[in-house]
């Protein structure tokens, strides 16, 4: 699952009997620090199939599934982005004594998302991502630095070919041109590995057969006695 974080601030929070309620954008169509733009449309399909299948989006604390702290009662997109609208229960003590009163300071406004990517194209090094499944919407901490906001797009364990290791390097703003010139050096890197290790192996059936052929002359040379 990807995250990306926005510097987008909490619009508006208040507060009844039993919840607290939150509201703003959780992602926007601008180009991000990354060079990423989430395209207009990307979410529908996703939300259209939350509504479905009547799944619910939860609200999580830094994009962590053991920290529910409330769910989105309704999400959608605008010629701005992706609006939604979320409830956080007071009776959840980690929600009344550590959530709210860091809302109230704005050490929490920050806005997260975790999704994964359905359809994406690159156009002039920028990553356009065409459709999105929607898993999760965060509340994290604002960072101090603007440029620390973006979070790491793909595990470094996840990664299993050159490709993804690619789109990995795009998602942290290196260009084309940066991206090819990693893949190359990488490539160069694997291919002095395998000979190295070809070089090995034949060292290793020379030996081997070497002491076959000793082996056979004390062999011959005992029967010879």
């Amino acid at each position: 699952m990807e995250k990306k974080t926005f510097n987008l601030e909490v619009q508006k929070s208040f507060t009844d009997d039993d919840y607290i309620h939150v509201t703003g954008y959780a992602s926007t169509h601008k180009k991000d620090l990354v060079g990423d733009i989430v395209e207009a449309g990307a979410f529908t399909k996703s939300l259209d199939n939350h509504s479905n299948e009547g799944r619910i989006i939860p609200l999580l604390f830094n994009h962590n599934t053991s920290m529910p702290v409330g769910v989105v009662d309704m999400a959608k997109e605008d010629e701005k982005g992706l609006y939604f609208e979320a409830r956080l229960p007071k009776s959840d003590p980690f929600v009344a004594n550590t959530i709210k009163p860091h809302l109230d300071l704005k050490t929490i406004s920050t806005l997260s998302i975790g999704f994964n990517i359905a359809k994406k194209e690159y156009k002039d090094g920028i990553r356009h991502l065409k459709e999105v499944d929607l898993h999760e919407i965060s509340l994290v901490v604002l960072a101090a630095n603007p440029d620390a906001t973006i979070c790491n797009v793909k595990a470094i364990e996840e990664l299993e070919t050159l490709k993804d290791v690619e789109e990995l390097l795009h998602t942290q703003g290196f260009s084309n041109k940066q991206c090819k010139t990693i893949i190359s050096k990488i490539n160069a890197l694997k291919q002095s590995r395998d000979e190295t290790d070809a070089a090995r192996e034949e060292q290793c059936v020379v030996k081997e057969s070497l002491k076959g052929i000793f082996d056979r002359i004390e062999n011959l040379s005992n029967t010879t006695n």
